[in-house]
């Protein structure tokens, strides 16, 4: 394919340049200017490591409330009944259910109020989180055995 002759006034238009080359190019020259290499490395590991010192405490002062409102409430199954069959929580706060199916056969913990279900197997356990939750009473059972596996929690 030929290209079209460019008439006179007008000039053909350039493409734009890689910025990516650019960059490279420029911080090339920066470094050439700059101080010597030893002062420069020097200068570069301590911005390193304070922007690592920055990133970790951030990362702490996120977390470590995050982590400490998670209450832990461990819950039995035996003989096919939840034990306690009522916790009380309170309003807003995150919870770590811990359930543990002391009985041979599984169990399902199941709850349309809290949106969870999980089959535990006999003698094994099961970790589920719920919450924050407003005020009010939830429903929960035991799938396999609607009759005795039964409990609610009552969040005040």
């Amino acid at each position: 394919m030929t290209e079209a002759p460019i008439s006179p006034g007008h000039q053909k238009e350039q493409e734009a340049p890689d910025i990516t080359k650019v960059m490279k190019n420029m911080k090339s020259q920066a470094e050439n200017l700059s101080a010597p290499k030893e002062l420069k490395a020097r200068k570069d590991s301590k911005t390193l490591l304070a922007l690592l010192g920055l990133a970790l405490f951030t990362g702490l002062a996120f977390t470590a409330p995050a982590m400490a409102e998670v209450q832990i409430i461990e819950i039995n199954i035996k003989d096919h009944k939840f034990d306690p069959d009522e916790i009380e929580i309170p309003a807003g706060t995150k919870v770590k259910l811990v359930v543990n199916n002391l009985d041979p056969t599984p169990e399902e913990f199941e709850s349309f109020e809290l949106n969870r279900e999980k089959i535990i197997v006999g003698g094994g356990k099961a970790i589920i989180f719920i919450g924050p939750l407003d005020p009010g009473r939830y429903h929960f059972f035991g799938e396999f055995n609607m009759d005795s596996a039964n409990g609610y929690i009552v969040v005040k």
